[in-house]
């Protein structure tokens, strides 16, 4: 919905200074200034093409830890875990970095790991309380940019939480993780899998919390966009999104923000979709390195792993070289380039594995 307000008309007899403070309060209140509303999505949605190639790497290598592949790769790579927001991986005792030689699982481990794993869970329930305790305070108020306030920062919590999803699941879901002696992988001393802590730490943390976000923010997105879509046509969803952003910018409209159109802006009609895709392709890989994860010492299912994760990121990287997702043609090329550098580490990663099992090392 636009923005409403009534106009007052001057009355008889009112003095000019009165009229002129009038005119300019009313100026300050319904004239909004182009460079406080900006629609261009240029080096943002590049930002989030290099986050995402990143947080998929940092899988990949999380999912690595069993695999030949150099220490010193794995050493040199091991600030992709920044982008994961991981402090768990950058623990002495968070990975094993190729060795298998450690005292630790090669995964990690750390003692009361379900308290780390619960502050985790709790992070987007916070940000989404705090969000709400604010729209109230705002009405309280009286707040004539109410509504305005309330979808910007609706807008923001999306793209934030989006951010969030990687570092969110990874988190919950090593709880899941058994090693052969019947002991949570990631706390074998202080956790045995099966026991009334394991089960209470499984349901609330990683089904009840961190499940229900890994869930309902692609709902979510899914839902706000199919709404917010009005044409199928890709010429008129292309006149409509630029008439948008056009009355966004000279402040007669705010259905840019209430169309949740931030989050599909940057996209072509056909791929309008895309930020949900790209939070179940991360739920996908996050479950391949989870739950499909042989109980330790035993590495199993490591060659199913591998496939399915390069097969995974292999179909993304071919949809998006063969559909130009993006509006802009410079961020679809960044996007293609970003895609095949994941899928050549990925055929790095197989190629020395399978090697390495044909030798028998």
């Amino acid at each position: 919905m636009g923005r409403q307000a009534v106009i007052p008309h001057r009355a008889d007899g009112e003095d000019c200074a009165d009229s002129e403070k009038v005119g300019a309060y009313w100026s300050r209140a319904l004239v909004v200034p182009s460079r406080c509303r900006q629609v261009s999505r240029l080096w943002l949605e590049k930002a989030l093409v290099l986050t995402d190639g990143v947080q998929l790497f940092a899988l990949m290598w999380q999912l690595s830890q069993p695999w030949p592949w150099p220490a010193r790769w794995l050493r040199a790579t091991r600030w992709t875990n920044a982008f994961t927001l991981d402090l768990f991986s950058f623990r002495a005792t968070g990975a094993a970095m190729g060795s298998t030689s450690q005292s630790f699982s090669l995964w990690g481990e750390m003692p009361h790991y379900w308290l780390y794993a619960l502050l985790w869970a709790l992070v987007p329930w916070s940000a989404v309380l705090a969000l709400q305790v604010a729209k109230v305070l705002w009405a309280r108020r009286g707040r004539s940019d109410f509504l305005l306030l309330s979808v910007q920062w609706e807008n923001v919590l999306l793209q934030m939480l989006q951010f969030l999803y990687v570092p969110v699941g990874l988190a919950v879901l090593r709880l899941m993780n058994c090693d052969a002696d019947g002991q949570v992988s990631v706390d074998p001393t202080g956790m045995r899998c099966g026991g009334p802590g394991h089960i209470v730490a499984v349901i609330v943390v990683t089904c009840g919390l961190g499940g229900s976000f890994l869930v309902g923010l692609p709902w979510m997105l899914r839902r706000c966009i199919r709404e917010s879509i009005v044409h199928s046509s890709v010429e008129k969803h292309e006149r409509f999104v630029e008439g948008k952003e056009l009355e966004f910018l000279l402040g007669t409209s705010d259905t840019y923000l209430e169309l949740y159109m931030p989050q599909y802006a940057s996209y072509r009609r056909h791929s309008v979709g895309m930020p949900v895709q790209m939070c179940m392709l991360k739920l996908a890989l996050m479950f391949v390195f989870s739950i499909l994860r042989s109980p330790p010492p035993s590495l199993a299912n490591q060659g199913v792993q591998g496939s399915l994760f390069f097969f995974a990121v292999v179909s993304m990287a071919v949809y998006r070289t063969w559909k130009y997702p993006y509006r802009c043609i410079s961020t679809s090329y960044l996007a293609i380039l970003v895609d095949w550098m994941v899928v050549a580490n990925g055929v790095f990663g197989k190629s020395v594995f399978f090697f390495s099992r044909i030798m028998g090392y």
